[in-house]
């Protein structure tokens, strides 16, 4: 009902949870896009593996490679006739396919570089648009965006146990140059 939408988050928690199981609207596919961006995908996945029942399914796609369902399908980046669509249609709308079409490698380079997917493409592609340059290695692209790094850690770092978060907060504080042998054997 979207009338609870203005209740308490655990009560539309809890609303939600019992309709993976018991809805008065029949079967249902519940569909999570983009699982990685959830808050806690861990806590989530638990609970949803906790109480959906059939007949209702789950679809999750994610960019995470550690979750494994009932029936895992691997999905590769863009196949290179894709890359160039997509390519010739976001340059398009940025008003970027004149330097693009100037830049047949640095085009061959983005495609290998990011596994022919789209977000990373679209990224490099707004980078192009905003300098109004092409031929910027891709990994200074990502390393000058401190708001894509920033979500990346983020995400990263909320997926490690609390023992490792622990191991990360010790070693940001230590104030001295660790063997990485030391720090293994540690580990």
């Amino acid at each position: 009902e979207p009338s609870r939408l203005s209740e308490s988050g655990e009560s539309v928690r809890d609303f939600f949870l019992q309709t993976l199981s018991d809805n008065l609207m029949g079967p249902l596919l519940y569909v999570f896009d983009n699982f990685e961006t959830v808050h806690d995908p861990g806590e989530l996945y638990r609970h949803l593996n906790d109480f959906i029942r059939l007949p209702n399914k789950i679809l999750i796609t994610t960019r995470y490679r550690d979750f494994k369902g009932d029936w895992q399908l691997e999905v590769d980046g863009m196949a290179r006739g894709e890359f160039d669509t997509l390519v010739a249609t976001t340059g398009s709308r940025l008003g970027i396919i004149g330097l693009l079409s100037e830049s047949p490698k640095w085009l061959d380079s983005l495609y290998h570089e990011s596994g022919g997917h789209p977000y990373v493409v679209k990224v490099a592609l707004g980078e192009v648009a905003r300098t109004r340059r092409v031929g910027a290695k891709f990994d200074r692209i990502m390393a000058s965006r401190e708001d894509i790094l920033d979500a990346l850690f983020e995400r990263s770092f909320n997926r490690l146990n609390p023992n490792a978060q622990r191991v990360f907060f010790t070693l940001c504080r230590w104030r001295s140059m660790t063997p990485s042998i030391a720090l293994e054997a540690v580990l």
